[in-house]
């Protein structure tokens, strides 16, 4: 194996590995939006059984507000629903290899390969 295969070799896997980082950090960075919206959620959950909590004991009423809040859950909940379900379809970061080298003298060989053809080594 010269020098510019080695080169080509090396900048083909570093283009991979750079593209396999990149998909983790989104992957990453969506699963932090979905914990975000997740203790929004809880938040306003909390914040609507508190306000009831209030209104009953002090025997009021206050449907409008009741159902401000009730319409910010159901949004939080449609928004948490989409960013999970984006969450799935990207569930899998596939790395491809470029072609299978020997490990004692890194030529290039093929998968069927037993030996290699430039050393000789046991594949």
């Amino acid at each position: 194996m010269d020098l510019n295969e080695l080169r080509s070799l090396a900048a083909n896997m570093t283009g991979k590995v750079v593209s396999a980082t990149g998909e983790l950090v989104e992957k990453g960075k969506k699963q932090v939006d979905i914990l975000s919206l997740e203790n929004k959620l809880a938040k306003a959950q909390r914040q609507l059984g508190a306000l009831v909590y209030s209104l009953s004991r002090s025997g009021q009423q206050n449907p409008a507000l009741v159902q401000k809040y009730i319409d910010e859950i159901a949004q939080l909940e449609s928004q948490l629903e989409q960013a999970s379900q984006t969450g799935k379809q990207d569930e899998f970061v596939t790395v491809t290899t470029a072609s299978p080298v020997c490990p004692q003298c890194g030529r290039a060989v093929s998968q069927e390969d037993v030996f290699c053809s430039g050393c000789g080594a046991r594949l």
